[in-house]
């Protein structure tokens, strides 16, 4: 235990965010964030992958379209005790940690001293993938140490007949599962290819196939029944085929062949990328190895570029097509659209091999190098993640209004219908935000639009409610007994109005053409735009 006793440096960093935070939530204002926070509440309210919260009266199934499961698990068991922004931090922070020790324990399964280790660690807990992850919102891209521990325990289980780096493998590649679907396959196509590369140069302990075998049962055994309910729910409503959109997002949401090696470009940095790619050099005992990891850093990165490369990402292509299209001819990999999360495979195989670089050339007479590139590795980590603006900030507050707290004791019954209707989701103050206040069910979940639930003949939108539309000007609409009455039948009590982001004019312009048919509304906040009639 004295030995792993450097792995204490990796609780700071969590530690750090945590206390920084405060009551405040760590990443700044955007979907992604107000979704999680949502989504973590209403795991508290009822059934974890469905609400009947949102999209009134009929409900959704919320299991297709979050890509990850288990922060909103975790972060629903400590809401109780702690409130939905600190439960969501807690999260952020056990992810931070996680990131540390699938560094350093990816490191040790190639041998590497305890304290070359904890350097490994600390590299993949500053990597810009997890800490830009971290404070957009997205905890499921930000499990990548999870990755880490599976891939160490695959590595360790190959080298060595410990049981424990089975077990590792197995439960933390359940651990993917639940955390990210597209972290999962990532690992799943590792694996696949680890098996080849580990033969080119790190003799395998005997009864190798054994072990790995018994990994990926316990794999299959917690985590299979969730992938077959996840497939299951998703091919029901997800199309099968890559629209349009999909391949501009996955453009725009590419690596470019110049800016990913810029400062802000989202490399593991100058030191380990070094290291990485100086193995083959000075680490002959496992060249093939190395030369082999090199083949998959290259493969990443050309998936990375997306279906249009470019020096910088959505910019001026070249007439050649990315390697990335092949994906759209696979089932399940054509829902990918971000091509940029593949090449986090840099930061985990550069975390690792920079424990095992410095731990080699300090067991060659070279400590004092070692340090030194240890040193900088961790230093020029902190400078550049203070540069590019990726630390983990608490900027954002959930908001709060006097009309949201009258609505939760208003002892008139109904949910609410909430204009305008929604194409993007769980956005803005409701149905998310204003919900976790007033607690009411609400008619705004629109969802992405290939995720949309197949239309159903039990509640049908009234006219004047898909009239108003915030990209287009306000029509004079018709809001009649019967559309009222129908509304009332569904077991709605109240109409509201809310202010789209950017659309003052439309928003004041709406209300006046809804007053004109419902009269004086009953409850307003001016400040954050939001109005309600009692049906």
């Amino acid at each position: 235990m004295r030995a792993a006793a450097p792995l204490l440096a990796l609780l700071v960093l969590p530690a750090v965010w945590w206390l920084q935070a405060g009551d405040a939530i760590i990443g700044f204002a955007s979907e992604d964030l107000e979704g999680h926070l949502w989504t973590l509440w209403n795991a508290t309210q009822g059934p974890m992958t469905r609400s009947a919260l949102v999209n009134a009266p009929v409900g959704v199934d919320l299991l297709p379209i979050v890509g990850g499961w288990l922060d909103i698990r975790l972060g629903s068991w400590l809401a109780p005790p702690l409130g939905p922004a600190r439960a969501y931090n807690a999260v952020l922070c056990l992810y931070g940690l996680l990131a540390g020790l699938g560094g350093a324990l990816l490191a040790r399964s190639l041998g590497a001293a305890w304290w070359a280790c904890a350097v490994a660690g600390l590299v993949l807990q500053l990597d810009p993938f997890v800490l830009l992850h971290l404070s957009g919102g997205r905890p499921e891209q930000a499990a990548l140490g999870l990755v880490a521990l599976a891939l160490a325990g695959a590595v360790g289980a190959w080298r060595t007949a410990d049981r424990g780096w089975v077990l590792l493998a197995g439960v933390a590649g359940a651990l993917v599962v639940f955390a990210s679907w597209e972290l999962a396959i990532l690992l799943a196509l590792g694996m696949g290819l680890a098996v080849p590369i580990l033969r080119l140069g790190l003799p395998a302990a005997p009864g190798v196939a054994r072990r790995w075998a018994t990994a990926a049962g316990v794999t299959a055994l917690f985590a299979g029944p969730w992938v077959a309910t996840f497939l299951a729910r998703t091919l029901a409503i997800r199309a099968q085929h890559a629209p349009e959109l999909a391949l501009d997002i996955a453009s725009h949401a590419s690596i470019g062949w110049l800016q990913y090696w810029l400062p802000g470009g989202g490399n593991p940095g100058l030191v380990p990328v070094v290291l990485l790619l100086a193995l083959p050099v000075f680490d002959r005992d496992r060249r093939r190895l190395w030369l082999g990891v090199w083949g998959v850093l290259l493969l990443t990165f050309a998936l990375g570029l997306g279906p249009r490369p470019a020096a910088y990402p959505g910019g001026p292509s070249g007439s050649i097509p990315g390697l990335f299209d092949l994906l759209q001819g696979v089932p399940v990999l054509r829902w990918f659209h971000w091509p940029d999360r593949i090449v986090s495979v840099w930061g985990v195989l550069a975390a690792g091999a920079t424990g095992h670089a410095l731990s080699v050339l300090a067991g060659s007479g070279r400590k004092r190098l070692s340090v030194v590139l240890g040193v900088a590795a961790l230093g020029v980590g902190l400078l550049r993640v203070q540069q590019a603006g990726r630390w983990p900030v608490a900027r954002y507050t959930l908001p709060e209004s006097p009309l949201w707290d009258t609505l939760a004791a208003d002892d008139h019954a109904g949910a609410l219908f909430d204009l305008p209707v929604r194409m993007k989701g769980i956005a803005g103050y409701a149905p998310g935000l204003a919900q976790m206040h007033h607690g009411r069910a609400v008619r705004s979940y629109g969802g992405v639009p290939w995720l949309l639930p197949p239309p159903t003949g039990d509640f049908v939108l009234p006219d004047f409610a898909m009239a108003l539309d915030p990209r287009r000007p306000v029509p004079q609409v018709d809001v009649t007994t019967a559309e009222l009455d129908t509304l009332r039948g569904h077991g709605f009590g109240y109409v509201t109005l809310q202010r789209p982001r950017g659309a003052v004019r439309w928003y004041t312009d709406a209300r006046a053409e809804l007053a004109r048919h419902l009269g004086t509304p009953d409850l307003e906040d001016a400040e954050l735009g939001w109005v309600v009639w009692r049906l």
